[in-house]
């Protein structure tokens, strides 16, 4: 947040006021005001439904199989998108091996992630309609695991790396990928 000594400026360089007081006025983008207070789509958001749970953002088509909305923010336009939960839930379970066991009873393990199989129809129906590249499917860093390459889990922009969940801002164009 930057703050300028003239408390009678409306805007500063592309900058919004957000708080006067006697002597200062403090200013922000809009890509942090939408950051700091939540505000969704502020430039009137680029965002369509093109149905079956994928939206079009900035020109490229996600699907969000996690069992909530997330909210992703372009660091190329400062926008703020909130793409909703498409009612398709992408799950996997864990195996583990224990590879050494203590003598006071501790077990280390490696943990393995793998799909079931109503997860993989639905996923094969995602890919059916759109085709190998033709979607960003966007799940959890469990469910990317457990489909290397088809499924991506979310990063942080930067900024928001440790906020609580409400506060997060994902990454449009970063995802991990196994």
């Amino acid at each position: 947040m930057n703050k300028l000594q003239n408390g009678d400026l409306e805007s500063y360089e592309n900058r919004m006021l957000i708080k006067k007081e006697k002597d200062y006025a403090y200013f922000v983008t809009e890509a942090e005001k939408a950051s700091r207070y939540g505000i969704k789509n502020i430039k009137g958001g680029n965002i369509k439904n093109l149905g079956n749970g994928v939206f079009e953002i900035e020109g490229m088509r996600f699907i969000n199989v996690t069992p909530h909305d997330v909210t992703l923010l372009s660091e190329k336009t400062g926008e703020t998108y909130s793409l909703e939960k498409s009612g398709i839930l992408i799950n996997a379970k864990v195996i583990e091996e224990v590879v050494v066991e203590k003598e006071n009873g501790i077990k280390l393990v490696k943990s393995k992630f793998v799909g079931d199989t109503e997860s993989e129809k639905e996923l094969n129906k995602i890919f059916d309609l759109y085709g190998d590249g033709g979607v960003v499917v966007i799940g959890s860093i469990i469910a990317a695991q457990a489909y290397p390459g088809r499924i991506f889990a979310m990063t942080p922009s930067p900024g928001f790396e440790r906020v609580p969940p409400q506060d997060k801002r994902m990454n449009l164009y970063k995802y991990t990928t196994f």
